[in-house]
């Protein structure tokens, strides 16, 4: 999020964004980690900014906060230095700041790098001096975490897949840890009980970045207590997206477990419901009823139908279409999702830090899915500009 200067109005921020191109779009091209192997190298992602109050931001953290609360309380164990490192809520947020929040991610956090990459190419065009970063912020306290099981100043492995770049997430790692590896091909990876041996080299510390091939052995060493992950094992169940029911908050639409005996009602009543896999991330098995045809509907049941455990069922909610200032090109709206970073406070993992970012799919399709990967080329990432107008 940027902090516009005072008296700076609305046409000034229109003018300026509207002319505002991003000079080296090297970064925008391929798939979400924008690496030059990609499978989609080469494919434009737009950039975009929103202008909102104060207020709006305020009525945001107002609600994110009984959520944060109970996250806290839920998976904070005693002695811990903190409850986690980072949380990203996606969510659909309106034009007065009323929020209805669809996921809490918690492993795989996602976007982070975009997040702060956009924010510092619009504070930069608005002379806008930084004062915080969201990866600094997020390393930070992983490091924290991490130094509970490892000690201080452990040396830090990075799994990632290929098409992952070293890029500010690493940026940040590397000011922050005494040397940092980068491994992208799990079968050089040998576990020990002493930790996960790369080229040689024995690490206790890890963090990973969609990485699935490398996930079940992490899971399993953090769990031991013998590396810590990005994400300490307390926190697992968090990234199961059955845990909705258990937070008591009006921001979370109706989520339930599938029944069934309720298969008739889904059927009928198709447009009004979500159909989610459990332990699905990047958009695989998010079904939106009003998104699909009756016969993709009716196999996403079947699926369903033969792991009910696996699957929960969520009330539809529809997006808001928001006025967006896309950098280089006219005004127009957009239907947006928006991904609200949660950062505990190092002095007191009570309190938080928020930054928030945006997707918008501005295609031929008007709903939104959870896809930030190249299967749906139009979608456009965006900052939210803070007004003091």
């Amino acid at each position: 999020m940027i902090l516009l200067p005072s008296g700076l109005s609305a046409v000034d921020v229109a003018l300026r964004l509207g002319s505002f191109t991003i000079d080296n779009d090297e970064v925008l091209a391929g798939h979400l980690g924008f690496a030059s192997d990609a499978a989609a190298a080469g494919s434009r992602r737009q950039t975009f900014s929103i202008v909102v109050s104060p207020e709006w931001v305020a009525a945001v953290r107002s609600q994110v906060t009984v959520i944060y609360d109970q996250l806290v309380a839920a998976c904070w164990p005693a002695g811990a230095p903190l409850p986690f490192d980072m949380i990203r809520l996606d969510a659909y947020i309106t034009e007065v700041g009323d929020m209805k929040v669809l996921e809490i991610n918690t492993r795989s956090v996602g976007i982070h790098e975009f997040a702060e990459w956009i924010d510092d190419q619009v504070g930069a065009l608005f002379s806008v001096p930084k004062t915080y970063s969201l990866n600094g912020h997020f390393v930070s306290n992983q490091k924290l975490l991490q130094e509970a099981v490892t000690g201080p100043n452990p040396d830090l492995l990075y799994l990632t897949g290929r098409q992952i770049p070293e890029w500010i997430y690493m940026d940040k790692l590397r000011e922050q840890y005494p040397s940092v590896d980068h491994a992208t091909d799990v079968s050089e990876l040998i576990r020990t009980e002493e930790g996960i041996v790369y080229r040689g080299k024995n690490y206790r510390a890890i963090t990973r970045k969609f990485s699935r091939g490398a996930m079940e052995l992490c899971v399993a060493l953090d769990a031991q207590d013998v590396v810590r992950v990005m994400q300490p094992f307390w926190m697992q169940d968090f990234g199961k997206k059955n845990y909705l029911p258990n937070f008591d908050s009006p921001t979370i639409p109706r989520t339930r477990p599938f029944e069934v005996a309720d298969i008739p009602d889904y059927e009928i009543h198709q447009s009004d419901y979500v159909l989610k896999i459990i332990d699905g991330g990047s958009s695989s098995d998010v079904h939106l009823g009003a998104a699909v045809s009756e016969q993709d509907w009716a196999l996403v049941i079947g699926r369903a139908r033969l792991k009910p455990a696996k699957w929960v069922v969520q009330d539809y909610v529809d997006t808001t279409s928001y006025a967006i200032l896309p950098h280089g090109l006219p005004a127009q709206s957009a239907r947006l999702q928006f991904g609200i970073f949660l950062l505990p406070q190092h002095h007191d993992p009570r309190s938080f830090d928020m930054d928030i970012s945006i997707k918008g799919y501005v295609g031929s399709n008007p709903y939104i899915t959870f896809d930030p990967s190249s299967h749906m080329p139009d979608i456009w990432f965006g900052s939210v500009l803070i007004s003091q107008a």
